[in-house]
């Protein structure tokens, strides 16, 4: 009788310990690399380039906005802690909120100098908040500080330099208050209307109301005196 011919199993072949080694190194080098990807310190927050700050927001050759923006973000500040290291005359009334509804922060510097009238009482009560002769809206885009509105006694211009409305020096400063509002087919979100308007020496209304608003459709902002209007 023949035998039967038994299927013997083929034994698996097991790597080597040179081998296993190699692949552990592999895997710790990948491992490595991964770590650092993460651990990476992002690019430092600047001053956009295109764009220079403006006189009234630099202190001692330095941009106001970068030290803010360093109290922010490393020492882990609040808005009433960081007003409270600013040196007069700045004050920071937003500070790192979407005011535009377009996915970008924005921070909002006032400065006001001493000599500034104090706000009238008929003023307060419509609402106003603060009296100012310089104000700056910053957005964070790509790790840059981008200013995109900016007010001063004699102009107000948008991100690209152009003057917004025509108007009379601001001797005596502006009124101001931020004004939320609605609006679901334009914004995805409620936004800050800045509302502002020129004072006297008394500090009462010396213009009419200007509303300055976020136009979606240029990505930029635009003023008007009858917002609202039909």
């Amino acid at each position: 009788m023949k035998k039967k011919k038994r299927n013997q199993k083929k034994k698996k072949k097991q790597p080597s310990i040179l081998g296993r080694l190699l692949l552990f190194a592999v895997v710790l080098v990948a491992a490595y690399f991964i770590i650092i990807y993460f651990k990476k310190e992002p690019e430092p927050v600047t001053h956009a380039e295109h764009v220079p700050p403006r006189q009234q927001f630099i202190e001692s050759d330095h941009p106001v906005i970068l030290s803010v923006y360093d109290w922010y973000s490393k020492d882990k500040l609040t808005l009433e802690e960081i007003n409270q290291r600013l040196e007069n005359p700045y004050q920071l009334i937003v500070l790192d909120k979407d005011i535009n509804a377009n996915r970008s922060n924005n921070f909002v510097l006032i400065a006001k100098e001493p000599s500034l009238p104090e706000l009238d009482e008929n003023l307060k009560q419509t609402g106003y908040q603060y009296v100012f002769h310089s104000l700056v809206v910053y957005e964070l885009r790509n790790r840059q500080l981008q200013p995109i509105l900016t007010i001063d006694s004699n102009q107000i211009t948008d991100a690209h330099g152009t003057q917004l409305i025509d108007q009379i020096t601001a001797a005596y400063g502006y009124a101001l208050v931020l004004e939320e509002w609605e609006h679901p087919a334009l914004y995805r979100a409620p936004v800050q209307l800045i509302e502002i308007v020129m004072i006297d020496e008394q500090g009462r209304e010396a213009s009419d109301d200007i509303t300055i608003y976020w136009d979606t459709s240029t990505g930029a902002y635009k003023a008007t005196n009858t917002f609202g209007a039909p």
